[in-house]
């Protein structure tokens, strides 16, 4: 990337993919939850993804960046989520 400008296509996707992501599991966490218990499902849904997985995140994230380097744990990264997803 020569520009920081090239940057802001991606923010643009992330924005779009993200909140297709929430709205999608906000749904889904609604629909399963038993009578009464929507907004607890809820507070489950968001604890795992702001408190859980953005911590493990950022520790196991760091720490494969301090020992491969960005651009590997980058590409291992893509290649985990492509084998997860797929």
């Amino acid at each position: 990337m020569k520009h920081p400008y090239h940057a802001l296509l991606a923010e643009a996707l992330r924005g779009i993919t993200f909140a297709a992501f929430w709205s999608s599991g906000s749904m889904y966490a609604h629909k399963i939850s038993p009578p009464g218990m929507s907004a607890t499902m809820l507070l489950i849904m968001n604890a795992m993804y702001g408190g859980l997985g953005q911590s493990l995140g950022a520790v196991i994230g760091g720490k494969l960046q301090s020992n491969f380097g960005t651009v590997k744990t980058f590409i291992y990264s893509g290649i985990f989520d492509f084998c997860f997803v797929g």
